[in-house]
């Protein structure tokens, strides 16, 4: 029985989000008349994979100075259009179904939401893949606040992520624990589902767009040492893809970069 999927198999369907007291209903239902996981009184040391050699340590940054509103933000996301992107746009002659496009607008979606306070959130697959088995979402993401600044002056965000797909994968391989996968989902995400109310979700439309911010979230989770934020929201073993589906990871407007396509002359191209 799948592990996150063991306890989300009686979620509803895509586009319907249950609410805490859902989850914890399941939660019970799961465990099959057992008592719920209680938290750990004492965290493991945090087994993380070795980070690149320009590993950003997200945690010394600063916050990032919105004391005059939510413009600067605005001005980070607009940048992330190259000049020919945004002449396209001035002509009315641009791709809105493209796969870079969307992803921008993702990554500005979570930008917006987290500056307005939104903590947790499901990304679903439209393209015609079915979710996974037993799932409501293809990823879960909590977003930490603040929203960060970083050296070159523009926006970070720290982000947790798990990864549903892999969880699957991961478990009918036997490399992960059903019963540790519900320890850890209900100590570290349940805090953050809304409360009798459905929780928000981004929808992927374009069938290349969830690969890319897969490869995104993997790719920073290796190049970022986490935010004590993070640390909280993460079990023992994370940002290893062979063992484990969650990841301490960031978003930044500079997804060109992010994705291993530096100097290319995409992402904030004047």
């Amino acid at each position: 029985m799948p592990a996150l999927a063991g306890l989300l198999l009686w979620w509803p369907g895509p586009g319907v989000s249950p609410s805490a007291a859902q989850v914890r209903s399941g939660l019970a239902q799961a465990a099959q008349g057992r008592a719920p996981p209680q938290p750990r009184q004492a965290a493991m040391p945090l087994t993380v994979m070795p980070f690149t050699p320009d590993c950003l340590d997200i945690s010394r940054l600063r916050p990032l100075d919105l004391s005059s509103g939510t413009q600067l933000l605005v001005n980070h996301m607009v940048a992330m259009a190259t000049r020919q992107q945004k002449e396209q746009l001035a002509n009315n002659n641009f791709n809105h179904g493209d796969a870079e496009t969307e992803l921008r607008e993702i990554i500005k979606s979570l930008f917006v939401r987290a500056a307005a306070g939104v903590r947790f959130l499901g990304v679903e697959n439209m393209a015609g893949q079915p979710l996974p088995e037993g799932y409501s979402a293809e990823l879960f993401i909590l977003l930490h606040l603040p929203i960060l600044e970083g050296p070159d002056g523009g926006p970070i965000l720290p982000i947790t992520v798990v990864d549903n797909r892999l969880d699957l994968t991961l478990l009918k391989s036997g490399r992960v624990d059903i019963n540790r996968n519900m320890n850890d989902f209900q100590q570290y995400m349940m805090p953050y589902i809304p409360q009798d109310e459905p929780f928000h979700t981004l929808k992927c439309t374009h069938r290349d767009v969830l690969m890319l911010l897969r490869r995104m979230i993997f790719r920073n989770a290796l190049r970022c040492k986490p935010t004590s934020s993070q640390k909280r929201c993460l079990p023992q073993l994370f940002n290893d893809p062979a063992m484990s589906p969650w990841f301490a990871s960031y978003l930044s407007p500079r997804y060109a970069e992010h994705l291993g396509e530096r100097g290319q002359g995409r992402a904030g191209a004047a």
